[in-house]
């Protein structure tokens, strides 16, 4: 495998796989198809049909049931009910409104689903890197128990020491199979977004160059966030509705018009106009119910709007922060730390080596060095999973601008 990688690369090689994930995920096609469903939702808001009308007039009941028989008249009709003007456009823009809002959902579940696979590629990320330590570990024990043989062999040591060196060993062999068993659930996490027809395999994941160094600041007075966004559109749909339920009070117009087939007089026709009247006593009340219920409706998404845009800045602001604090512990880990743990490691194997130190003080120092390496992995998965908070927020992708790509 690949030694490392620049942070630019592994978030292409994410992509990548993300790519496929958004793509194929059911949940994300099923969101596509309720757009198509709001889309086409505003096709039907059109005329209702025209009603035709044929009317046997003065038929002789003796003899029924043939009602054609001596007919005095024949009355053709149709019948058209028209909604004031304005209503259909104003019903028309409120629907658009709900497509757009569908399509804002869809984002906003993408979102969701990378930042999802985003944190569980982060976790492979982690394993694949326990996993080298683990077996860097095992290396560095089998140099130890060369050692403690030749010590042995040389009369400065005894079997013990031997025997707990490979019991050291034989536990790294135990958790080598527990980390592959945990990057085997967590790709199962990851096959889990996509349709059991697909089957997704996660490569191995290198080592990101780092150190990393501060990161660039980012302007929040402009943020926008996705899922603002598409209760914002919620909002203006819902005073779409509402202008929409105004113009109820307005009558719908009624034209029928009929023509008249006679048998024994000449033929004639008639028009016939009607209104109807919404601000009756037995129906206005109606009328207003749904008004009012709108303007509720629109009272509680602007407080939800407000509730929300300051429970987003301040998630942002904690990712921010853990991004600064992370980055501030990687460093020291790099540059402090892991020098020391290693410096310790190497005098404790040296020591021992020439007989002036324990089998005990290098297997502690060993695995204080491989707990500091893995705490600086645990460091890298924490501030690779804050970029993906970020990107998760933000409506722009910010993630690695801080990293340098070395």
């Amino acid at each position: 495998p690949v030694d490392s990688l620049d942070y630019a690369s592994f978030i292409k090689q994410r992509t990548m796989l993300l790519d496929t994930i958004l793509k194929h995920n059911p949940g994300l096609q099923a969101a596509r198809s309720r757009v198509d469903i709001a889309k086409e939702s505003v096709k039907t808001i059109t005329l209702d049909p025209p009603q035709f009308g044929l009317e046997l007039f003065q038929s002789p009941v003796k003899y029924f049931p043939n009602i054609f028989k001596e007919q005095m008249e024949v009355d053709y009709s149709i019948q058209q009910m028209f909604p004031f003007p304005g209503k259909l456009s104003s019903m028309t823009k409120a629907e658009s409104y709900k497509a757009t809002m569908r399509e804002a959902e869809v984002m906003v579940l993408s979102k969701e689903i990378a930042l999802q696979f985003a944190k569980t590629y982060n976790d492979v990320y982690l394993i694949d890197r326990y996993i080298e330590l683990n077996s860097q570990s095992r290396d560095l024990l089998n140099t130890i128990i060369i050692i403690a043989r030749k010590r042995y062999e040389s009369g400065l040591g005894n079997q013990t020491e031997i025997l707990r060196a490979q019991s050291e060993y034989s536990t790294l062999l135990l958790d080598s199979i527990t980390l592959s068993q945990n990057r085997v659930a967590a790709q199962a996490m990851i096959c889990a977004l996509l349709p059991s027809s697909i089957l997704m395999t996660i490569p191995y994941i290198p080592h990101i160059a780092f150190p990393i160094t501060h990161h660039t600041s980012v302007d929040t007075a402009h943020m926008s966030f996705p899922d603002i966004t598409a209760m914002k559109i919620g909002t203006d749909m819902i005073t779409a509705e509402k202008i929409a339920a105004k113009k109820e009070y307005y009558p719908d117009i009624m034209v029928r018009g009929m023509y008249k087939q006679m048998i024994h007089s000449s033929d004639d026709w008639s028009l016939m106009l009607g209104l109807t009247i919404p601000v009756a006593p037995w129906s206005i009340g109606k009328f207003k119910a749904q008004e009012n219920r709108l303007q509720a409706q629109l009272r509680e998404s602007q407080q939800q709007i407000d509730n929300m845009q300051s429970m987003f800045r301040a998630r942002f602001y904690d990712a921010q922060s853990r991004v600064e604090r992370f980055t501030a512990q990687a460093d020291f880990y790099l540059s402090t730390l892991i020098p020391q743990a290693t410096q310790t490691t190497t005098a404790a194997i040296s020591a021992y080596q020439n007989g002036m130190g324990d089998l005990l003080m290098v297997l502690d120092s060993q695995k204080m060095l491989i707990m500091t390496k893995k705490d600086y992995q645990m460091t890298i998965m924490n501030l690779l999973n804050a970029y993906a908070d970020i990107d998760r927020l933000h409506n722009d992708s910010l993630a690695g601008q801080s990293i340098d790509r070395r």
